[in-house]
């Protein structure tokens, strides 16, 4: 009897594609309902280091890469998946939390059809906004509220103030249509698109239900993802131009270095083996592209908070080997006119040791955050 043999009927072979700024990453993963999603095949392919980078180069590695994961999966596990998801990063989508109100002094019934029409408007000022993206990936009421109070069964009810949170995100049709293409050269299924924005704020609030407030942190190469929860809702998402990769170019412009260069200066300094003048130089450049990034976090913040306190916990994912130095910027010295003096912030690693018990890996397998958080999303949104 061969692996695939012991499958139950409920049970479903689903291939995930992870398309950020730096890297694609695939899974081939089992669900099912009343047990954890099983990752059964894992692999990761990262963009090559540029001293700079453009749109069309992006867009280019993203396809050559995607491609080559899709036939990595598809040669690793001999098996067409029943479904496929494809989670979009930045620049590839943006995401954003709205607001849509509605007021009348007389009153008025609160129907499905009224909400879907205001949700239709917001669409449509989305777009404006975005002129480049064109394509909604994400359409998804996070909260509704009659006269001030939540509703959860909203239909029918006569109110006279509404009011919709909806979280909305955006691809080009060019970009969905490409993407689409590469898979089902190996696939040849619908492709389910959504934003990893959402699917962060989804996991991390259901593994942490004793954790009400919380920053989710996002840090791909090229950019920062932002989601704010506070009293278990997304009140706020943003993300800049700026990741690991961004730091190292800026560090090679500066020092005058190739990027090659830069990557061995960064592996000696953290042993202790420059010499005092280079080790002063690289650690002056070094605080410059922090505060670069910190200042880049602080407009974030300003925008989805204004002058109110931020909360306290902070969840992190962010690659094994810039984990550390990310972690070390979300001090609350660099922060301070949005805490108090009291703690520092309470930053909880989205790493393998955080997410394993959420969801089983076959042995052998490569572990990836990313792949591991979304393999738990897809499992609770087929199986709730």
């Amino acid at each position: 009897m061969g692996f695939f043999s012991r499958f139950i009927k409920k049970e479903q072979i689903v291939a995930v594609f992870d398309i950020g700024s730096g890297s694609v990453g695939g899974s081939v993963i089992i669900i099912s309902p009343n047990k954890k999603p099983q990752i059964i095949s894992s692999v990761r392919k990262s963009f090559k280091n540029r001293e700079f980078v453009s749109d069309e180069f992006l867009k280019k590695e993203m396809l050559s890469n995607l491609e080559e994961v899709a036939k990595f999966l598809q040669k690793d596990i001999h098996v067409v998946p029943e479904k496929v998801y494809a989670f979009m990063s930045s620049p590839w989508a943006t995401g954003s939390l709205r607001t849509i109100n509605r007021k009348r002094k007389e009153g008025f019934v609160f129907t499905e059809r009224f909400a879907k029409d205001l949700v239709k408007e917001e669409i449509e000022k989305f777009k404006k906004e975005n002129k480049n993206l064109d394509e909604i990936i994400d359409r998804r009421v996070v909260k509704v509220l009659l006269n001030g109070y939540e509703s959860p069964k909203p239909n029918g009810k006569r109110v006279k103030e509404s009011e919709i949170q909806v979280f909305l995100s955006l691809s080009s049709v060019e970009t969905i249509d490409q993407v689409e293409d590469v898979i089902m050269k190996t696939y040849h299924k619908n492709i389910k698109f959504t934003s990893q924005m959402f699917a962060d704020f989804i996991v991390v609030r259901d593994i942490f239900d004793d954790v009400n407030d919380f920053i989710t942190l996002n840090i791909d190469e090229e950019f920062t993802e932002v989601s704010i929860i506070q009293n278990d809702f997304l009140v706020g998402t943003a993300s800049f131009p700026y990741g690991k990769k961004t730091f190292i170019r800026e560090i090679s412009k500066k020092l005058n270095k190739d990027i090659s260069e830069v990557a061995l200066v960064l592996s000696m300094h953290k042993d202790s083996h420059l010499d005092e003048s280079h080790a002063k130089d690289l650690e002056k450049t070094i605080q410059e592209e922090s505060k670069m990034w910190i200042n880049s976090l602080k407009m974030v913040f300003r925008g989805l908070f204004g002058e109110l306190l931020i909360p306290h916990n902070i969840f992190l994912i962010a690659d094994i080997s810039s984990r550390k130095w990310f972690t070390n910027l979300l001090n609350k010295n660099n922060f301070p006119e949005f805490v108090t003096t009291e703690d520092s912030f309470n930053v909880i690693l989205g790493d393998t040791n955080t997410l394993q018990p959420f969801c089983d890996i076959l042995v052998g397998v490569k572990k990836d955050s990313n792949l591991i958080m979304q393999s738990i999303f897809i499992n609770k949104i087929n199986f709730k």
